[in-house]
């Protein structure tokens, strides 16, 4: 599995909608998902990159900051809300995140993985209002290539970049 470097379906959650100022820019952005050892089953997912001058300022958000986050799943995770042929909540732990170098505390409600019939990707949602279908809130919304094989009630995590 590959995501592009310049990553082009790197969207905040926000500018999926015009209304919405929550912009990134993808400069320098990239997901990393790496296996923590051969016999490991936990994978690491992390991304960096910087707000745009325009973003909202909030509790995870200011323009023109540099943000980062990373968390760990399961290789085979399990899963909740799961929509077959469109998307599961995972299990995830270890979540950090990262404004403009500083940690943040805060935790997300869930994190939501697509598959490609849903543009792929996933969706990190810092509030219950998040849960919005493939567009939340408050929170990010990385769009790419999907990022697990199987069914979605039984998925398998890929590793790459």
């Amino acid at each position: 599995m590959g995501i592009p470097g310049h990553l082009k379906g790197f969207l905040p959650a926000r500018s999926i909608f015009p209304n919405k100022l929550r912009v990134l820019r993808a400069l320098s952005m990239a997901v990393l998902l790496s296996a923590a050892g051969l016999s490991a089953s936990t994978i690491t997912i992390s991304a960096s990159g910087e707000f745009v001058a325009g973003t909202a300022t909030s509790a995870f958000s200011a323009p023109d900051e540099t943000w980062a986050f990373s968390f760990v799943v399961d290789s085979m995770p399990a899963v909740s809300n799961v929509d077959p042929g469109n998307y599961f909540d995972v299990d995830f732990s270890a979540f950090t995140y990262l404004l403009n170098g500083s940690p943040v505390a805060i935790t997300p409600e869930d994190i939501r993985f697509f598959s490609s019939s849903q543009f792929g990707g996933f969706s990190i949602c810092f509030t219950a209002a998040c849960s919005f279908f493939n567009s939340p809130t408050d929170g990010f919304s990385i769009l790419g290539p999907q990022m697990y094989t199987g069914p979605e009630s039984a998925p398998t995590m890929l590793t790459g970049s």
